[in-house]
């Protein structure tokens, strides 16, 4: 058996057919630095690029990255392409998100939950629909009156309660 110095070089040898010209998303990761998921631009980028792949989809609050300007004589177009539908998201796991290369990213938060509600927080998240009912909610879930509030408010609405 042969040993090799780095996986990079066992991955070579192992797959020689493969083009390892192509930088792969962990070489990227490993050459992007400490510091380099702090920015919250570059997570957007990482679970926009994730978001395609799962297949959330939809246009919801265009970003800023997303514009595109499109000049045809003196009339000017704004076009937003935004690949993401945000309540897609609750059905996405997390393993899903670091099979995708986001274990650096993830580990700068409790869950992905909290890493989606960082990275867009224009939409109104509800992070109780990121837990199955077989998981548990992050602890002092229920001490927080806003998420108390939250859930009687849908109980309400799906028992169809109108006066107490």
């Amino acid at each position: 058996m042969q040993y090799y110095s780095t996986l990079a070089s066992a991955l070579k040898a192992v797959y020689p057919d493969f083009n390892w010209a192509e930088p792969t998303a962990f070489a990227k990761q490993k050459a992007l630095g400490p510091t380099y998921w702090r920015d919250l631009s570059h997570q957007r980028e990482f679970f926009d690029k994730v978001a395609l792949e799962l297949g959330v989809k939809e246009v919801h609050h265009p970003h800023p990255s997303s514009l595109f300007l499109f000049v045809v004589g003196l009339l000017c177009l704004r076009v937003y392409i935004s690949p993401l539908q945000f309540a897609d998201w609750y059905g996405i796991t997390k393993s899903a998100v670091l099979e995708r290369g986001g274990v650096a990213v993830l580990k700068l938060y409790a869950s992905l939950g909290d890493a989606l509600q960082a990275v867009y927080p224009e939409y109104a998240w509800q992070p109780s629909k990121f837990h199955k009912p077989k998981d548990k909610l992050p602890h002092g879930y229920w001490t927080d009156l806003n998420h108390q509030r939250e859930f009687l408010a849908k109980l309400e609405k799906e028992l169809k309660i109108q006066q107490v």
